[in-house]
């Protein structure tokens, strides 16, 4: 009864139905379908005129913690999430800003740099052995069960 409620008034609402669909928030074939159909492999037979099956998200594993594209930035963060590395990154920025500073700056950026270069190269080896380690167990050999036997798949 409630769902019912709310249906009407999404349906009443201009724009909300289709802004809800769009996002997968929605799906309205449950509310006109009587029969739930399952096709095997969700791939539906040539004669099937009704509607298509839903798609789902693929069960792609990721075991990575980072990209290409997104390793500098997070790593980044994460190595100032540290209360040591900020305090020292915070020390170098007000030697920076003092006219007349107690030492060189840029000798207190070398023990800094230093420390975030290692930790980045040690987390470039364990991303790197996460993603080796996925790619063999996915590469090896599976079973597959069917209606008779099972079947080795790779």
């Amino acid at each position: 009864m409630r769902k019912q409620k709310i249906d009407q008034i999404i349906d009443k609402v201009p724009g909300l139905n289709f802004f809800l669909r769009k996002l997968n928030l929605r799906d309205t074939r449950q509310k006109y379908q009587t029969n739930r159909i399952v096709f095997i492999n969700n791939i539906a037979p040539d004669q099937y005129n009704g509607e298509r099956p839903v798609s789902y998200a693929s069960n792609r594993v990721c075991t990575s913690k980072y990209t290409l594209l997104n390793f500098l930035p997070k790593n980044l963060y994460e190595q100032f999430r540290r209360v040591a590395n900020f305090y020292f990154l915070l020390n170098i920025v007000v030697m920076f800003l003092l006219p007349d500073p107690p030492k060189n700056p840029y000798t207190s950026m070398i023990p800094l740099l230093m420390v975030i270069t290692f930790t980045a190269i040690k987390q470039v080896n364990i991303n790197f052995f996460k993603f080796s380690m996925t790619k063999n167990i996915l590469a090896s050999l599976h079973l597959l069960l069917t209606a008779k036997n099972y079947l080795e798949i790779y």
